[in-house]
């Protein structure tokens, strides 16, 4: 009410926070200035904690550094209740459960803030009758800050909530169906935070008009169905945050208006990481990402006509599997700007990540380039890929060309003289040596294995096929035949 009257009176150089405090502060020095001690609650009798109309402030003093809680404590009609400067505050299952009145809950500055199950159960005058999203009934708002909370408790969240905020906030576990069954939620908030670990269906089954998780770490995987069956009507969005490996369907979300993932990081994000059917953009700008395994986004989905944008833009990544950036492209229109690969550059790897591209443009493929002696630096792709793959490609044809040719030469070479050979064996000539009549005699040695030549008859060898032995065969010179006639 107080915002809506600055902005609506338009105060000058003044903030609404500054109002609010000074009404707060205003309003319990009237009640201790009348002498009217208002103690319907337990929790106004502490010496830590002022009540007013429909306020309570508890800070902790010097005497007073632990505050718990129980049901009943509260006393009815109080709207605001704040706490802060404290060492612990312990909040008992059902301490705000009945208390119909109250709007905002305000933690700042609790160094241990104990959650028991269902210590944010709220159920306000009732719960209402839900048919679909119905915001015409009492919710309340929680916001933490600076604060320690070593365990959030199954059901710790529960209720009609209108807005969780987490800022500046250490967890140290979140248990399964810590925020579970919100009805009217409007956002679920972590800022500046640092979330330790977080159990399978840590965020479970309701319905809210946003996620922001923005400037925060989270030291622990997000496994299967860390955030489970949740319907986002507006946006999703995470921000500036550094997260470790997110698990297949990690997030099952469903109909978000808009999907924003930036400048954060991520170790490593597995198949399907994301389930979310969207009605609007999609957008992963400026991350940073360890490894991307396969299918890492297919699970984000559009269906409706016209498709609608996947944007991938100046991502870093230093691992990239096969088909790791393959889109759902039945309702999606994928577009790719600058693709920073921290891997060296090759011919081989370029053909790779281009097939990955589908009709986008290849210029937006960056990677590393050695200029000796380890000196990276990023380069162009495409420019890499005309200055040295060209010529690669070249001389390695040249290359299998030259093979090949040398490969045939030596083949038709053998066949040659494979063939000549066998030729020769087949049509072996016999050469007879057809000596003049007054050829001179030569003798041979006989004892020495010779044959002898007279007179014109030559001796020839001829091998025998049956038998290994040789054969001498004497042909001698043809006279006319003469006979009496």
């Amino acid at each position: 009410m107080c915002k809506f009257l600055c902005k609506k009176n338009n105060l000058l150089n003044i903030s609404c926070e500054i109002i609010i405090g000074f009404i707060w502060m205003l309003s319990v020095f009237m009640v201790e200035s009348s002498g009217i001690v208002i103690k319907p609650g337990v929790l106004c009798d502490s010496m830590a904690c002022k009540c007013g109309y429909d306020l309570i402030i508890c800070e902790c003093v010097q005497q007073i550094q632990r505050i718990v809680i129980k049901p009943n404590e509260i006393r009815p009609g109080a709207s605001n209740l704040t706490i802060i400067n404290c060492d612990t505050i312990q909040i008992q299952s059902g301490a705000i459960n009945k208390i119909g009145s109250l709007r905002t809950v305000n933690i700042h500055n609790v160094k241990r803030l104990e959650l028991q199950e269902k210590s944010f159960q709220w159920a306000g005058d009732g719960m209402p009758p839900l048919t679909g999203y119905n915001m015409d009934f009492p919710r309340l708002s929680i916001h933490i800050s600076n604060t320690n909370i070593p365990d959030v408790s199954r059901y710790a969240f529960n209720g009609n909530i209108r807005k969780i905020s987490m800022d500046n906030v250490y967890i140290g576990k979140i248990q399964h169906f810590a925020f579970s069954s919100l009805n009217g939620m409007e956002k679920l908030e972590f800022k500046n935070s640092v979330v330790n670990n977080i159990q399978v269906q840590g965020f479970k089954k309701f319905t809210t008009n946003s996620i922001m998780i923005e400037n925060t770490t989270f030291n622990s995987d997000l496994v299967s169905r860390t955030f489970s069956d949740i319907e986002v009507r507006v946006l999703f969005r995470i921000s500036q945050s550094h997260l470790k490996t997110i698990k297949p369907s990690a997030f099952i979300l469903n109909k978000p208006l808009k999907v924003e993932v930036t400048d954060s990081h991520f170790n490593q994000l597995d198949g399907e990481s994301f389930k979310i059917n969207v009605l609007g953009e999609a957008t992963f700008r400026d991350n940073s990402f360890g490894s991307l395994q396969s299918g890492a986004f297919i699970g984000i989905t559009a269906e409706r006509t016209p498709k609608l944008d996947f944007i991938f833009a100046n991502n870093y990544i230093n691992e990239l599997q096969d088909r790791a950036l393959e889109i759902n492209t039945t309702g999606f229109d994928v577009k790719f700007y600058t693709i920073n690969l921290n891997i060296t550059c090759s011919c081989e790897n370029i053909v790779k990540w281009t097939s990955m591209l589908y009709n986008s443009d290849t210029n937006v493929l960056h990677c590393l380039n050695d200029n000796k002696n380890w000196n990276f630096e990023m380069i162009n792709a495409q420019h890499y890929s005309a200055k040295h793959c060209g010529s690669t490609r070249t001389f390695k044809t040249f290359v299998y060309v030259t093979t090949a040719l040398i490969i045939s030469i030596v083949i038709l070479v053998i066949v040659y003289f494979y063939l000549r050979s066998r030729y020769q064996r087949t049509h072996k000539k016999q050469w007879i040596n057809n000596a003049s009549p007054l050829a001179q005699r030569k003798n041979f040695n006989n004892k020495n294995n010779t044959l002898k030549c007279i007179n014109g008859k030559l001796p020839m060898v001829v091998p025998d096929g049956r038998t290994y032995r040789e054969t001498v065969v004497v042909v001698e010179s043809a006279d006319l035949l003469t006979t009496d006639l």
